[in-house]
């Protein structure tokens, strides 16, 4: 551990690199990392995750992450960043959810490891962090 360093404001590049050749995804991820809601993970020079947390509405917060090539190596420090964070968030009464495709088994597991449970509300998609 102690490897991964976090950045902010996340350089722009990071972002178009995520989007590949999608001009919709670009502009969203340079507009939402352009702001003090994104943070960027690297070990050393090679990014390895994009964390964005948006709060659309007050006492609520919409966490989304993507994940590089590299990012499995330093899986369980991710992991422990983004629980500690998000713990920090929830105390202090805000709601932390996340879009969660039902399909994507690589992604409910790595929800269930940071905290995330389904929602169990109309939308399967939709997950919500219960701290331990």
């Amino acid at each position: 551990m102690g490897c991964v360093r976090a950045v902010t404001p996340v350089p722009p590049s990071m972002a178009l690199e995520l989007a590949g050749g999608k001009s919709f995804l670009r502009k969203a991820l340079v507009k939402q990392c352009a702001s003090a809601q994104a943070i960027a993970y690297f070990a050393g020079d090679e990014p390895l995750a994009l964390a964005m947390i948006d709060t659309p509405r007050a006492r609520r917060a919409e966490l989304a992450l993507a994940f590089f090539a590299g990012a499995p190596a330093h899986m369980r420090e991710l992991v422990r960043i983004a629980q500690l964070t998000l713990t920090a968030i929830a105390e202090t009464g805000v709601l932390v959810f996340a879009r969660v495709d039902p399909g994507n088994r690589q992604g409910q597991r790595m929800a269930r490891l940071v905290g995330l449970r389904p929602g169990n509300f109309r939308d399967p998609a939709l997950w919500i962090f219960k701290a331990r």
